[in-house]
């Protein structure tokens, strides 16, 4: 049976009356009172953990000479304000790293005045741990570039 058989919609405008509501909203419960949510969040906790520890790091010490890391305890992007280049040349360097696979945004994408402060955020929260070092030495090889 499909699920638009059962009543199934594919967004927002599903209604406790639609047989699948409660089908996701047992499944809801199910997930939080067996304690799989709290797992999970411990799972994911450490792991973004470990990944933004390799970010800070590695902006500290290896891109040292182009990037000032800013600190925060909260969100899951990095962010830093480049040292001596322009929004332009950093936005150089993204797209070089873009050509490689590699994704940053850069801050002057947020800016509302006519002089962008020139950085970027590196997000890690989709990228698997083991790739990470990986996309770092591909980024640092564009500040080069």
């Amino acid at each position: 049976m499909a699920c638009a058989e059962l009543g199934y919609r594919n967004d927002d405008t599903m209604q406790p009356t639609d047989p699948a509501y409660h089908l996701g909203q047992a499944a809801s419960v199910r997930f939080v009172e067996d304690g799989a949510l709290a797992r999970h969040l411990r799972r994911a906790t450490a792991i973004h953990r470990e990944r933004r520890e390799m970010l800070r790091n590695a902006i500290s010490h290896d891109f040292a000479d182009h990037l000032e890391l800013i600190l925060s305890t909260t969100g899951l992007p990095i962010t830093a304000l480049a040292r001596r280049m322009s929004a332009e040349r950093i936005a150089a360097v993204a797209r070089r790293a873009a050509e490689h696979g590699v994704a940053v945004q850069i801050l002057s994408t947020f800016a509302i005045s006519a002089d962008p402060q020139a950085g970027m955020m590196l997000r890690y929260g989709a990228i698997p741990t083991a790739t990470i070092e990986e996309g770092l030495c591909l980024l640092r090889a564009c500040f080069d570039g």
